[in-house]
Protein backbone atom coordinates (compact mmCIF):
# COMPACT_ATOMS: atom_id res chain seq x y z
CA UNK A 1 0.00 0.00 0.00
CA UNK A 2 1.40 3.22 -1.39
CA UNK A 3 2.27 5.51 1.83
CA UNK A 4 0.51 8.54 2.26
CA UNK A 5 3.02 11.65 2.47
CA UNK A 6 2.77 13.66 5.02
CA UNK A 7 0.89 17.09 4.35
CA UNK A 8 2.57 20.31 5.76
CA UNK A 9 0.91 21.99 8.65
CA UNK A 10 -1.81 24.80 8.37
CA UNK A 11 -0.41 28.28 8.11
CA UNK A 12 -2.05 29.05 11.71
CA UNK A 13 0.77 26.24 13.00
CA UNK A 14 3.40 27.53 10.29
CA UNK A 15 3.26 30.50 11.15
CA UNK A 16 3.83 29.98 15.14
CA UNK A 17 6.16 27.39 14.59
CA UNK A 18 8.83 29.42 12.15
CA UNK A 19 7.89 32.82 12.24
CA UNK A 20 6.69 32.98 15.99
CA UNK A 21 3.61 34.70 15.12
CA UNK A 22 0.53 34.13 17.65
CA UNK A 23 -2.31 32.88 15.54
CA UNK A 24 -4.71 36.14 16.38
CA UNK A 25 -2.00 38.11 14.36
CA UNK A 26 -1.20 34.81 11.47
CA UNK A 27 -5.61 35.41 10.70
CA UNK A 28 -5.36 39.16 10.69
CA UNK A 29 -2.52 38.88 7.91
CA UNK A 30 -4.36 36.25 6.41
CA UNK A 31 -8.19 37.88 6.18
CA UNK A 32 -7.14 41.69 5.74
CA UNK A 33 -6.36 41.77 2.09
CA UNK A 34 -9.93 39.95 1.39
CA UNK A 35 -11.40 41.79 3.81
CA UNK A 36 -10.20 45.03 2.28
CA UNK A 37 -11.17 43.77 -1.44
CA UNK A 38 -14.53 42.48 -0.54
CA UNK A 39 -14.90 45.59 1.81
CA UNK A 40 -14.40 48.03 -0.99
CA UNK A 41 -16.01 46.00 -3.49
CA UNK A 42 -19.18 46.74 -1.56
CA UNK A 43 -18.98 49.99 -0.79
CA UNK A 44 -18.41 50.65 -4.25
CA UNK A 45 -21.07 48.73 -5.65
CA UNK A 46 -23.85 50.28 -2.26
CA UNK A 47 -24.71 53.77 -3.66
CA UNK A 48 -24.38 55.62 0.38
CA UNK A 49 -21.27 54.90 0.62
CA UNK A 50 -19.90 55.01 -3.36
CA UNK A 51 -18.64 58.60 -3.02
CA UNK A 52 -16.35 57.61 0.29
CA UNK A 53 -15.10 54.50 -1.33
CA UNK A 54 -13.70 56.62 -4.52
CA UNK A 55 -12.55 59.36 -2.31
CA UNK A 56 -10.15 56.82 -0.41
CA UNK A 57 -9.27 54.95 -3.73
CA UNK A 58 -8.73 58.09 -5.16
CA UNK A 59 -4.91 59.93 -5.75
CA UNK A 60 -3.15 60.89 -2.85
CA UNK A 61 -5.92 59.76 -0.65
CA UNK A 62 -5.43 56.75 1.83
CA UNK A 63 -4.92 54.05 0.22
CA UNK A 64 -2.46 55.46 -2.11
CA UNK A 65 -0.68 57.33 1.04
CA UNK A 66 -0.69 54.15 2.96
CA UNK A 67 1.03 52.24 -0.38
CA UNK A 68 4.05 54.42 0.04
CA UNK A 69 3.83 53.56 3.58
CA UNK A 70 3.82 49.87 2.36
CA UNK A 71 7.08 50.44 -0.27
CA UNK A 72 8.84 52.45 2.79
CA UNK A 73 8.22 49.73 5.63
CA UNK A 74 10.10 47.03 3.28
CA UNK A 75 13.18 49.11 3.02
CA UNK A 76 14.49 48.67 6.23
CA UNK A 77 13.85 44.57 7.05
CA UNK A 78 15.24 44.11 3.27
CA UNK A 79 18.61 46.07 4.59
CA UNK A 80 18.85 44.30 7.61
CA UNK A 81 18.68 40.75 5.48
CA UNK A 82 21.29 42.08 3.36
CA UNK A 83 23.49 42.92 6.36
CA UNK A 84 23.03 39.38 7.82
CA UNK A 85 23.32 37.54 4.44
CA UNK A 86 27.44 40.06 4.52
CA UNK A 87 27.69 38.64 7.58
CA UNK A 88 27.98 35.25 6.55
CA UNK A 89 29.50 35.47 3.42
CA UNK A 90 26.62 35.30 1.10
CA UNK A 91 27.62 37.34 -1.67
CA UNK A 92 24.49 36.56 -4.13
CA UNK A 93 21.94 36.63 -1.11
CA UNK A 94 23.50 40.39 -0.46
CA UNK A 95 22.83 41.67 -3.80
CA UNK A 96 19.22 40.06 -3.25
CA UNK A 97 17.95 41.83 -0.57
CA UNK A 98 19.70 45.37 -1.20
CA UNK A 99 17.97 44.84 -4.67
CA UNK A 100 14.80 44.49 -2.92
CA UNK A 101 15.49 47.30 -0.29
CA UNK A 102 16.28 49.25 -3.99
CA UNK A 103 12.86 48.34 -5.52
CA UNK A 104 10.53 49.35 -2.01
CA UNK A 105 12.32 52.42 -1.99
CA UNK A 106 11.97 53.18 -6.01
CA UNK A 107 8.68 52.21 -5.75
CA UNK A 108 7.72 54.59 -3.08
CA UNK A 109 9.24 56.94 -4.88
CA UNK A 110 7.19 56.37 -8.06
CA UNK A 111 4.12 56.58 -5.75
CA UNK A 112 4.90 60.05 -5.04
CA UNK A 113 6.29 61.13 -8.43
CA UNK A 114 9.58 61.61 -6.70
CA UNK A 115 8.34 64.11 -4.48
CA UNK A 116 6.25 65.69 -6.90
CA UNK A 117 2.71 65.04 -5.76
CA UNK A 118 4.49 66.67 -1.93
CA UNK A 119 6.49 70.21 -2.99
CA UNK A 120 4.33 70.80 -6.41
CA UNK A 121 7.13 71.12 -9.04
CA UNK A 122 7.02 71.09 -12.44
CA UNK A 123 8.11 68.26 -13.87
CA UNK A 124 10.76 68.02 -16.54
CA UNK A 125 9.51 68.36 -19.78
CA UNK A 126 9.99 64.69 -20.88
CA UNK A 127 7.82 63.06 -18.50
CA UNK A 128 5.04 66.60 -19.12
CA UNK A 129 4.84 65.33 -23.28
CA UNK A 130 5.21 61.35 -22.61
CA UNK A 131 3.77 60.99 -19.72
CA UNK A 132 0.37 59.96 -19.58
CA UNK A 133 -0.54 62.05 -15.84
CA UNK A 134 1.93 64.40 -17.14
CA UNK A 135 4.07 62.76 -13.50
CA UNK A 136 7.42 62.97 -12.70
CA UNK A 137 7.54 59.08 -13.10
CA UNK A 138 8.20 56.18 -15.04
CA UNK A 139 5.42 54.06 -14.19
CA UNK A 140 3.08 55.99 -15.97
CA UNK A 141 5.23 56.18 -19.35
CA UNK A 142 2.91 54.75 -22.57
CA UNK A 143 5.03 51.56 -22.56
CA UNK A 144 4.99 50.54 -18.83
CA UNK A 145 1.39 51.00 -18.53
CA UNK A 146 1.03 48.54 -21.53
CA UNK A 147 2.94 46.00 -19.66
CA UNK A 148 1.13 46.90 -16.05
CA UNK A 149 -1.68 45.59 -17.57
CA UNK A 150 -0.83 42.35 -16.68
CA UNK A 151 1.88 42.84 -14.16
CA UNK A 152 -0.30 42.15 -10.69
CA UNK A 153 -2.00 39.03 -11.94
CA UNK A 154 1.38 37.60 -13.68
CA UNK A 155 2.56 38.27 -9.79
CA UNK A 156 0.17 36.83 -8.05
CA UNK A 157 0.03 34.07 -10.24
CA UNK A 158 4.10 33.56 -9.49
CA UNK A 159 3.76 33.98 -5.82
CA UNK A 160 0.91 31.28 -6.03
CA UNK A 161 3.06 28.95 -7.39
CA UNK A 162 6.31 29.61 -5.50
CA UNK A 163 4.48 29.71 -1.83
CA UNK A 164 2.41 26.30 -3.16
CA UNK A 165 5.81 24.56 -4.86
CA UNK A 166 8.75 25.52 -2.84
CA UNK A 167 7.95 27.72 0.26
CA UNK A 168 5.02 24.62 1.82
CA UNK A 169 6.49 22.17 1.02
CA UNK A 170 9.83 22.57 2.27
CA UNK A 171 8.09 23.88 5.34
CA UNK A 172 8.79 27.51 4.76
CA UNK A 173 12.15 26.81 5.78
CA UNK A 174 13.09 29.05 2.52
CA UNK A 175 10.89 30.76 -0.29
CA UNK A 176 8.27 33.53 0.17
CA UNK A 177 6.52 33.05 3.32
CA UNK A 178 3.41 31.54 2.95
CA UNK A 179 1.44 33.71 5.22
CA UNK A 180 1.60 36.12 2.42
CA UNK A 181 -0.35 33.46 0.28
CA UNK A 182 -3.99 35.59 0.45
CA UNK A 183 -1.84 38.72 -1.16
CA UNK A 184 -1.27 36.57 -3.86
CA UNK A 185 -4.66 35.20 -4.59
CA UNK A 186 -6.10 38.65 -4.53
CA UNK A 187 -3.46 40.25 -6.63
CA UNK A 188 -3.88 37.41 -9.15
CA UNK A 189 -7.62 37.88 -8.79
CA UNK A 190 -8.08 41.53 -9.08
CA UNK A 191 -5.68 41.80 -11.80
CA UNK A 192 -7.28 39.19 -13.65
CA UNK A 193 -10.67 40.63 -13.79
CA UNK A 194 -9.32 43.96 -14.57
CA UNK A 195 -7.24 42.41 -17.30
CA UNK A 196 -10.04 40.14 -18.70
CA UNK A 197 -12.30 43.11 -18.56
CA UNK A 198 -9.70 45.41 -20.96
CA UNK A 199 -10.07 42.28 -23.48
CA UNK A 200 -13.54 41.34 -23.15
CA UNK A 201 -16.10 44.18 -21.21
CA UNK A 202 -18.28 42.62 -19.21
CA UNK A 203 -20.18 46.12 -18.50
CA UNK A 204 -19.86 49.36 -17.82
CA UNK A 205 -20.72 48.95 -13.99
CA UNK A 206 -17.93 46.18 -13.52
CA UNK A 207 -15.62 47.74 -15.73
CA UNK A 208 -15.47 51.09 -13.69
CA UNK A 209 -15.81 48.90 -9.88
CA UNK A 210 -12.82 47.17 -10.89
CA UNK A 211 -10.67 49.69 -12.33
CA UNK A 212 -11.05 51.46 -8.93
CA UNK A 213 -9.52 48.37 -7.43
CA UNK A 214 -6.65 48.41 -8.74
CA UNK A 215 -5.71 51.22 -6.45
CA UNK A 216 -6.49 48.83 -3.87
CA UNK A 217 -4.26 46.36 -5.72
CA UNK A 218 -1.00 48.48 -5.36
CA UNK A 219 -1.48 48.68 -1.75
CA UNK A 220 -1.86 45.18 -1.19
CA UNK A 221 1.12 44.42 -3.24
CA UNK A 222 3.19 47.08 -0.96
CA UNK A 223 2.02 45.45 1.88
CA UNK A 224 2.43 42.25 0.48
CA UNK A 225 6.15 42.75 -0.19
CA UNK A 226 6.63 44.33 3.43
CA UNK A 227 5.48 41.15 5.23
CA UNK A 228 6.77 38.90 3.10
CA UNK A 229 10.50 40.82 4.15
CA UNK A 230 9.80 41.18 7.82
CA UNK A 231 8.66 37.25 7.43
CA UNK A 232 11.78 36.11 6.33
CA UNK A 233 14.10 38.25 8.43
CA UNK A 234 12.53 37.39 11.44
CA UNK A 235 12.42 33.33 9.90
CA UNK A 236 16.46 34.04 9.35
CA UNK A 237 16.43 35.84 13.20
CA UNK A 238 14.70 32.87 14.46
CA UNK A 239 17.17 30.26 12.65
CA UNK A 240 19.89 31.91 13.76
CA UNK A 241 19.04 32.20 17.77
CA UNK A 242 18.25 28.29 17.32
CA UNK A 243 21.49 27.46 16.07
CA UNK A 244 22.89 29.57 19.15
Amino acid sequence: MAEIPDRPPSLIATARAVYGLPPALTGLILVFPIASAVGFALALAYPPTEHRAVMLLAENRLVENLTVVGYLAGVVPALMMAARMRAGNCRWAVLFWLMMAAICFGCAGEEVSWGQQIFHYQPPQLFREANVQHETNIHNLPIFQFLSAWFTSILGVLGLAAIAFHTRRRRDRSGIPSPVVTYALVLFLLGGCDDYDQWEPVSIAFGTLIGRLQELVEMLFAFALAIGIALALRRDSRRGAARG
